[in-house]
């Protein structure tokens, strides 16, 4: 029987740090504002790579490895490397080990899955992106602490997609304190919602009383910031509103489609965008020349790349430096652009 938690799971620590009210929403389409096939598939794609890492560490085969890019898998190859070559003999290798973290009384506050525990050594698998995961990987740390008997820990967080290792040392004065200061602030029955940059994984964003706040009160309603912190706090504010405005459409287009008839808003389809279904068949009909018709046509670098290393079954980075190295007189960067990219660190804030 799936077990799930009531309220804690290790993957909500950072969400919940940040506003004691956060739901994780039932949906996750709907959270991220995603369809509902892609986050299924990069839900399903996260898995995929997990089981794959773990037969691979246990030397076993796995028919699933055939569905991994080469990309893929030469980072699920490095992070296999990268365990083996840290681990330590003293102590035994459990690989998807169970974990569960108690709190004085003994009850069960979260419980989840390590990817790898050696004893005081702890391996983690992240194959998306950079995010904060320090509190989620110091419940994995303090349950291993009160698991085996020990006050401090390393843990090792491996990028997959990057071939990069985030190695940390937790220690149980630190992970305690932090966790159950969460704990602590979620149970408060005077809690109140915080407004931040998580708003948009919370089922409650659109009613949100912070984040309502922001949208109507008056402190927003000022347009220089002279100050950086000014500013930057106003950069966080307009992207969360972002995120909020997105979660009304939505809902509003919900109801819109159930039927509900909404007064100054009518529903309207449009017609989707065309496309050229066959590429040999349209040049044929085009009445163009070779030449006048590859000026239309586009290639996508990416997909070139992706397309070599699977014919030639070698590794997407060497299929990019093939083709960077084969077709540099045709190749150039666009003008670059400029974004402001939000700053955040795996390491912990001071206490």
């Amino acid at each position: 029987m799936t077990e799930h938690h009531p309220v804690f799971s290790p993957s909500s620590f950072p969400m919940l740090a940040e506003c004691p009210c956060f739901e994780r929403a039932a949906d996750e389409a709907a959270f991220l504002m995603e369809p509902s096939e892609k986050i299924t598939a990069y839900r399903d794609r996260g898995t995929l790579l997990h089981e794959v890492f773990a037969s691979r560490l246990e030397g076993l085969p796995n028919s699933d490895d055939t569905h991994l890019t080469p990309h893929e898998s030469e980072g699920i190859d490095w992070a296999v490397d990268y365990v083996r070559a840290h681990i330590s003999t003293d102590y035994p290798i459990e690989i998807e080990q169970r974990l569960v973290l108690l709190d004085d009384s003994f009850n069960i506050v979260t419980f989840g899955t390590g990817d790898v525990l050696n004893g005081p050594r702890l391996f983690d698998l992240k194959t998306g992106d950079y995010h904060n995961y320090w509190l989620q990987i110091a419940t994995y740390a303090l349950a291993q602490m009160d698991r085996i008997g020990v006050d401090e820990v390393e843990f090792a967080v491996l990028f997959s997609r990057f071939k990069k290792a985030h190695e940390l040392r937790i220690d149980r004065g630190q992970a305690h304190w932090r966790i159950f200061n969460v704990v602590g602030a979620v149970l408060d029955p005077k809690k109140k919602p915080r407004a931040n940059p998580y708003c948009r994984w919370c089922r409650k964003i659109a009613t949100c009383s912070a984040v309502v706040h922001l949208a109507t009160g008056e402190e927003i309603e000022r347009y220089e910031y002279a100050e950086p912190n000014e500013l930057s706090e106003a950069l966080v504010r307009a992207r969360l509103l972002k995120d909020w405005a997105a979660k009304i459409e939505q809902e509003a287009k919900k109801a819109a489609l159930s039927g509900m008839e909404l007064p100054g808003f009518e529903l309207k389809s449009r017609q989707g965008a065309r496309e050229i279904m066959d590429l040999h068949r349209a040049y044929e009909l085009s009445g163009f020349s070779a030449e006048e018709f590859i000026i239309l046509c586009s290639l996508p670098i990416g997909a070139l790349e992706d397309a070599i290393a699977i014919k030639s079954g070698i590794p997407k980075s060497r299929a990019k430096r093939l083709v960077n190295s084969e077709l540099a007189e045709v190749i150039r960067r666009k003008a670059p652009t400029v974004h402001l990219a939000s700053t955040q660190k795996i390491e912990p804030t001071e206490a």
